[in-house]
């Protein structure tokens, strides 16, 4: 059984925002448009790994998080969460036991875009 009272985070479930190009394919816009909102839920937040990592002599920081959520069909890797500013890509999707009642997402967040 889901206790509500863990689920305080809004989050929203973003996907993929895709277009026909007019050649029998599919176009991504970019920027904002990019992504379109599917749904805004309740949910738990509970980080899993904080490291950092050096890439193209750069130093990136990587975190990981799982989110469990009441279940909503038709969420895959595919899509990502927003949770106020930050973007988290889906890496895992599981429905716990197969019962339809809780989905938990393992995400990873991506770094912050200086603006």
């Amino acid at each position: 059984m889901i206790n509500a009272g863990n689920h305080r985070h809004r989050i929203t479930i973003e996907k993929e925002n895709t277009e026909a190009d007019g050649s029998g394919g599919f176009q991504t816009p970019t920027g904002e448009d990019a992504w379109l909102p599917l749904m805004t839920v309740w949910a738990s937040i509970k980080t899993l790994n904080s490291q950092e990592s050096f890439f193209a002599v750069q130093i990136s920081p990587t975190q990981t998080h799982e989110i469990r959520m009441r279940y909503r069909p038709g969420i895959t890797q595919a899509m990502r969460v927003k949770f106020g500013t930050r973007v988290l890509n889906i890496l895992g999707v599981r429905n716990i036991d197969e019962r339809n009642e809780e989905l938990v997402l393992r995400c990873e967040e991506l770094p912050a875009v200086a603006t």
